[in-house]
């Protein structure tokens, strides 16, 4: 009875050293998952997840994983996921600032350096804008620029010569003041100009500054910014040629331009995309740089979504190649056909399509990539990186409505945010004091 047992023993330990040798071999291998995440979007969601199978068929021994999250709670979900060492190894981050100081971001540079060829083509300005302190922490996923809509039609209906980059500021708010149309009431029917929301742009448009040239200080309560706000509320507010921000919220920014019920609009580049589904056919525009401050240099702010790898990543060299993988022309182009970004590279397959693009007006095209030629990088010419960039940017937001909704004076409103944001400047000071 107890030979049998021993040979049933040994025959349960052949057994299972010969599963475990089947087991490891390289084809049972278990496979690497990388995760990213990006703005949740249908038609993102379903290229994002194709792009992810096309990766693992370059990489077989990777398992891509794509988990959208809505953007109302992108950073609070990606911020919360990072404190819990859960984060994708890869996501777009809409701000350098924030995720770098909680040291959540991988270096990229070493890598960056050694693949320099593969990115040559790429607009200067787009590396540029995502290297902190001598580092790169991100790549470009997408560019666009701020630009000046108009409906061709209303403008042949009043007899005007459609804009141009030779426009100025006061030619804008004179063609706004001809193309509003109003009732017998007083009532507007049709709004001249859907002017800019994007306040600190605006004053930088004007000449003004926001933070002194090494960013110690806040100046913005100067002569340029008091005169650039007053310029843009009288639009609304003593002209009554563009809709209030109230107004705007109550009937979405662009939407009056794409219903045919407003002349120009003053937006960016990507909304290409949003006139691609919807109002084209009531819709005839076209585009051009957006016009100039008398003397002034033209402030062209420059937008993109940027694709970090997070740095508690257990793969993050294929995370980094993942979004390598995504700068890569093909994947550009459907952006481009999209009308969400424009081409991040000088040529290639992206730039041959947006030529083409059936759906953008020639003059448009070419207005767009001068504008890319000539843009700055909005985010990184109103970050302070000593301070967190969403409590300055709340300061600013909340402290502006006493201006654009209020009745607080221009100057006074911006002392205040010249003195709130100078108090953070020596409260984070204060901080990284031993």
């Amino acid at each position: 009875m107890t030979r049998l047992l021993f040979k049933m023993l040994g025959l349960v330990i052949l057994l299972s050293l010969f599963t475990t040798a089947c087991s490891n071999k390289p084809g049972k291998e278990k496979k690497i998952v990388l995760r990213w995440s990006g703005y949740s979007y249908p038609v993102y969601n379903k290229f994002r997840k194709e792009e992810s199978n096309k990766f693992t068929e370059e990489h077989p021994d990777v398992t891509v994983r794509y988990e959208p999250i809505v953007r109302l709670r992108y950073d609070n979900k990606l911020l919360t996921q990072i404190a819990g060492k859960t984060a994708p190894d890869m996501f777009f981050i809409p701000d350098l600032s924030t995720y770098i100081s909680k040291n959540s971001l991988m270096d990229l540079t070493d890598w960056y350096e050694k693949d320099k060829e593969y990115f040559k083509d790429i607009y200067p300005i787009l590396i540029k804008s995502h290297f902190w302190d001598g580092k790169l922490y991100a790549l470009p996923g997408n560019c666009n620029v701020d630009i000046l809509y108009y409906n061709k039609k209303l403008f042949d209906e009043k007899g005007l010569t459609y804009p141009d980059e030779t426009w100025t500021l006061k030619d804008f708010l004179a063609a706004s003041q001809k193309l509003t149309i109003r009732d017998e009431k007083g009532r507007i029917i049709q709004y001249g100009a859907i002017t800019s929301t994007k306040w600190p742009a605006l004053i930088l448009h004007s000449g003004g500054k926001i933070w002194n040239e090494d960013k110690t200080k806040c100046v913005i309560n100067n002569p340029e910014a008091k005169e650039a706000l007053n310029f843009w509320k009288d639009f609304y507010a003593k002209y009554k040629v563009a809709p209030t921000p109230l107004e705007r919220r109550d009937q979405g920014g662009r939407e009056p331009f794409i219903m045919g019920r407003a002349a120009m609009y003053w937006g960016s580049s990507w909304e290409v995309a949003i006139f691609k589904t919807k109002g084209t056919e009531k819709l005839d525009w076209d585009a051009t740089l957006i016009p100039k401050r008398e003397g002034k240099e033209r402030f062209i702010g420059l937008v993109y979504l940027s694709m970090s790898v997070w740095n508690g990543s257990k793969h993050p060299r294929l995370a980094y190649e993942l979004a390598k993988f995504m700068t890569k022309p093909e994947r550009i182009k459907f952006l481009v056909k999209v009308g969400d970004s424009l081409p991040i590279r000088s040529r290639g397959e992206a730039m041959d399509y947006y030529l083409k693009d059936p759906d953008r007006p020639e003059k448009a095209k070419k207005a767009m990539l001068k504008s890319l030629s000539q843009a700055k990088s909005y985010y990184c010419t109103i970050v302070n990186p000593n301070i967190p960039f969403l409590e300055q940017d709340q300061i600013m937001n909340e402290t502006l409505e006493k201006f654009t909704i209020g009745n607080t004076p221009a100057e006074k409103v911006l002392q205040l945010i010249e003195n709130k944001l100078n108090n953070l400047l020596k409260e984070e000071k204060r901080r990284d004091i031993p």
